[in-house]
């Protein structure tokens, strides 16, 4: 049973329950989620399968074809300019580098075009929550980070020789900072 504002929306598996009251759901993704040839491209697609037949849902992800019957997709732009301002803000923050994937989007522009009065939200990776956070406008936000991503970056540092473990190291430390910062604000 699934409920939203105190009152069910749907039950078990399958379409909306007849007179149950349709929520809105928006799931943000820092990648188009085919060829799900990753692990948060599976998980979208894992969160919209999930969320399809139970709710209203919105996709916003960069560009692609997703022709799925009761799916809105709002692609964000690359914004290139974005990537400046958002190059000083990680470097200004502490943020991990690894941030900078999602940063060359218009994400604001994308948030807007979607909407608002979203029952809830989903970002998947912590990378994505600095661009987006603010801009959700939802009363539950969930942040599907899938793993700890800093646990796969130390494991990179320890593969890594040189320079390469030095930034590693560095960049472990940003990721876990991220990811508890991320799970304070996720409710």
């Amino acid at each position: 049973l699934l409920v939203c504002r105190g009152r069910p929306f749907a039950s078990g598996a399958g379409s909306l329950d007849e007179g149950a009251q349709v929520v809105k759901a928006l799931v943000v993704a820092s990648r188009f989620p085919l060829p799900p040839h990753t692990g948060d491209r599976l998980r979208t697609l894992i969160w919209l399968d999930a969320l399809q037949s139970r709710a209203d849902v919105t996709l916003i992800c960069p560009e692609g074809n997703i022709a799925r019957t009761g799916l809105r997709h709002v692609a964000v732009k690359r914004y290139p300019a974005a990537f400046i301002s958002s190059l000083l803000r990680v470097l200004g923050s502490g943020l991990p580098l690894h941030a900078l994937i999602a940063a060359s989007y218009d994400w604001r522009r994308a948030l807007r075009a979607a909407g608002s009065d979203f029952d809830f939200a989903v970002v998947l990776l912590s990378r994505l929550d600095p661009w987006v956070f603010k801009g959700i406008d939802a009363p539950r936000k969930i942040l599907d980070a899938i793993d700890s991503l800093a646990m796969s970056v130390a494991e990179r540092g320890r593969q890594a020789r040189g320079p390469m473990r030095l930034f590693w190291k560095s960049e472990v430390a940003r990721t876990a900072r991220l990811e508890r910062a991320a799970a304070r604000r996720y409710h």
